[in-house]
């Protein structure tokens, strides 16, 4: 079988990739799944969770129902205990009251945390612990279509 010299450039592997992320790409999970289970036997769900491995800091196993791939990749960033409730419930006690300078002013310590999820920030005895961020070209555009499918639905 012939490769076809385009299709096989590395850098359009990573644009699709990226380009799949984008909230305007996206089809209805569900069709994508019935599509693919009828012709490849393996779950879909297990692809796209290989597919996306690398935002899946957590290692969630493919159980979770989504229904599109930037629902998935909010899943990933979610804490465990936010993946058990199954919602989010703003009540404002989110809101950034104080800067990193000001806050280290008032003696807050900033430690990294062994956490994997993003969301997972713990404050105990004057020290706040984040955990660390992968940051790439693609990473405010993933969370600014994250951040807009939390705002359509």
């Amino acid at each position: 079988m012939k490769r076809d010299g385009k299709l096989s450039q590395s850098w359009l592997r990573q644009d699709i990739f990226d380009d799949s992320l984008l909230l305007e790409n996206q089809l209805p999970f569900f069709f994508l799944e019935d599509l693919y289970n009828t012709v490849v036997p393996p779950s879909f769900l297990e692809l796209t969770y290989s597919y996306f491995h690398y935002h899946n800091m957590q290692n969630l196993k493919p159980n979770y129902k989504i229904k599109h791939s930037t629902g998935l990749l909010r899943l990933f960033y979610l804490p465990r205990t936010q993946l058990e409730r199954n919602s989010f419930k703003g009540d404002g006690s989110d809101t950034l009251m104080y800067s990193v300078n000001e806050s280290q002013e008032a003696g807050v310590k900033l430690e990294v945390s062994t956490n994997k999820c993003l969301l997972d920030l713990t404050f105990s005895r004057s020290v706040l612990e984040i955990p660390p961020i992968r940051v790439k070209d693609m990473t405010e555009t993933l969370f600014r279509n994250v951040m807009a499918l939390e705002q359509c639905h």
